[in-house]
């Protein structure tokens, strides 16, 4: 797991981690951090990374989290067992991360930023 006091200096390299995104039902657990969700994790294989991000100017965690893993085969191993899993009583839903860390998702040209198209009918 990296060490994240330092701004992104510790950040693993995730670039070939397999990523997944694991959402929580509810209110999380007090094993909602990323200490026990590596251990919870790693009966699958070796996890390279987990990251519970905190909603700005915030000390609360927020309701998702990223785990990683070395091996392709090893996330999607934990994709089909854990998804679903109860952790202290709160469902997890596991699925493929969409975008990594710095990434941005593309909008298809019709973010706010997109220049506007008229319509050739006016």
């Amino acid at each position: 797991m990296g060490d994240r006091r330092d701004g992104n200096k510790h950040l693993p390299d995730i670039r070939r981690m397999c990523s997944l995104k694991v959402d929580i039902s509810g209110q999380p657990p007090s094993r909602w951090n990323p200490e026990d969700l590596k251990e919870v994790f790693s009966k699958y294989g070796e996890v390279g990374d987990v990251f519970i991000p905190r909603p700005k100017n915030s000390s609360r965690q927020s309701g998702f989290a990223f785990v990683r893993f070395h091996s392709e085969r090893d996330g999607s191993e934990a994709l089909r067992k854990m998804n679903g899993y109860d952790l202290d009583g709160c469902r997890l839903s596991v699925s493929r991360a969409q975008y990594g860390r710095g990434e941005k998702p593309h909008d298809g040209g019709q973010g706010r930023d997109a220049p506007r198209r008229r319509s050739r009918s006016r």
